[in-house]
């Protein structure tokens, strides 16, 4: 009886690797033509990668918003005036510009 359940059970499986393998061969296909018809590509981001990073760029960007305001309000307290933030993005090197 065991066995009969287990033949059952694989041949069941088999029927539904038989049935999926050519989609995924289609979408294997398909997958090629695109890599194919954009080289130099490959190193972009996925949709779930880009989402992910996208999630994470905000939960940053809440959290250093909500950083700066406790500052300002410490910086009010104190009695302190505070000077503008240093820019993100790093900023070239004039000297070694006139050199």
């Amino acid at each position: 009886m065991i066995r009969t359940r287990w033949a059952h059970g694989v041949a069941t499986l088999r029927r539904e690797v038989d049935r999926l393998i050519p989609n995924l061969k289609e979408l294997r296909a398909q997958e090629e033509r695109l890599r194919k018809a954009m080289p130099g590509r490959t190193s972009e981001l996925g949709v779930s990668q880009a989402f992910e990073f996208g999630q994470r760029s905000n939960a940053d960007r809440t959290r250093i918003e909500k950083i700066r305001n406790d500052i300002q309000k410490l910086a009010t307290r104190l009695d302190v005036t505070l000077g503008r933030p240093p820019p993100l993005k790093p900023q070239p090197d004039t000297d070694s510009e006139r050199s």
